[in-house]
């Protein structure tokens, strides 16, 4: 067995963009990091440790039995009805989301499962969250102070959870795929009808396009403000200040380009993995890879990714440029899914939603139709 072999980034978070808002190429700016500690931190931060891409992916199952459910408890005790999403808070707790379960968590490090919000049926009411209900909701993102940001698909709105336990709507949002806290308190958000841009929500509730334009898809590359997108769900940042995003959804509808994008702080866009429009695995360098609906992303300050390849079963690395290798992390990839933990290549999931990249370089998954989260360490 291989030891672990994590190394410091240094100097990083000098590269992070500064100040709120688009930039004048229409890329996301970043200026740091937020409370969330995760594949949805604006900047990660320059502590945060690199996996070394020849340690072997160890895979255990943090919470859940694999059956559904809305059961609090810890480990096997748990159960999930299929979670989508999951984030870091500034507590270090995992907080995870379920689609049709409509149950919000949180999760101890050691798999201790917490109910926060649960709505039994679906419906739009403000409250308590022992009293108001929302829909099957698809992401989280979770801000400094502890307040939970959530989509709400059912409803179109973009909600938010306080700490003292309060479910209030922050924006009429429209249907929103991965929410992502931006260094300024924003949260950037991937959506419109077609997946088409990715949006900034103010702290105010103000919406606005930081990447793409509303209304306009396709599969462009060059200057962000003409570059088209299309399918949009994952998105992620690195120190950099480099957006990733992937373009492959998979939860109530299949539809994708099944490529991964990237905007550097230039506001170029360009596609780093993945042939366009055809289906399938592989890996090799970016553009030779394929993927079935990549549907999140995690990134490390030097910009390696983690991939949740939904329909593919698996975990991918993209290793960062010029070549951009795309390798598989965990997982048998094309093959069908199921609850085994073990090494990298003896474990499974089926069809990871979420995922999450944690300060000493573990991964979260949010492995929906296993209906648990699922955890990564490297050796």
């Amino acid at each position: 067995m291989r030891k672990v072999a994590l190394f410091l980034l240094i100097g990083l978070l000098m590269l992070a963009a500064c100040g709120g808002g688009s930039d004048e190429s229409g890329g996301a700016q970043s200026q740091g990091d937020t409370g969330d500690t995760s594949s949805g931190s604006s900047a990660a931060t320059s502590d945060l440790l690199a996996i070394d891409p020849d340690s072997i992916a160890m895979v255990t199952t943090l919470a859940g039995s694999g059956e559904q459910g809305s059961d609090d408890g810890v480990g096997a005790a748990a159960t999930f009805t299929q979670p989508v999403d999951v984030r870091i808070g500034p507590d270090g707790n995992i907080y995870a989301i379920s689609f049709r379960g409509r149950r919000i968590v949180r999760i101890t490090p050691e798999g201790e499962v917490t109910t926060l919000a649960f709505s039994e049926g679906t419906g739009d009411k403000d409250g308590p969250a022992g009293e108001a209900q929302f829909g099957n909701s698809r992401s989280l993102a979770v801000a400094e102070d502890g307040t939970i940001y959530f989509a709400d698909w059912e409803n179109k709105k973009l909600k938010k959870l306080t700490p003292d336990g309060v479910i209030s709507t922050f924006a009429e949002s429209g249907f929103l795929e991965q929410t992502i806290m931006d260094a300024d308190g924003s949260i950037l958000a991937t959506g419109g009808s077609n997946r088409e841009y990715v949006m900034r929500i103010t702290p105010d509730g103000e919406i606005s396009a930081a990447i793409g334009n509303k209304g306009v898809a396709g599969v462009t590359d060059g200057d962000v403000k003409a570059a088209k997108f299309s399918n949009l769900s994952g998105i992620a940042m690195d120190a950099a200040g480099n957006t990733y995003l992937t373009q492959g959804i998979s939860l109530r509808q299949k539809a994708g380009d099944q490529v991964i994008r990237m905007v550097d702080p230039a506001g170029n866009a360009s596609s780093i993995a993945g042939q366009r429009f055809q289906e399938g695995y592989e890996d090799g360098s970016g553009p030779d890879a394929k993927f079935k609906f990549p549907v999140a992303l995690a990134a490390a300050p030097d910009g390696t990714l983690f991939v949740a390849d939904s329909l593919n079963n698996c975990i991918r690395r993209i290793s960062p440029g010029p070549d951009f290798e795309v390798t598989t992390v965990a997982g048998a990839c094309g093959e069908d899914g199921s609850l085994m933990d073990g090494d990298g290549q003896t474990a499974r999931f089926k069809n990871p939603q979420g995922i999450v990249l944690t300060e000493d370089g573990t991964l979260f998954v949010a492995d929906s139709l296993n209906n648990a989260i699922r955890k990564i360490t490297f050796q």
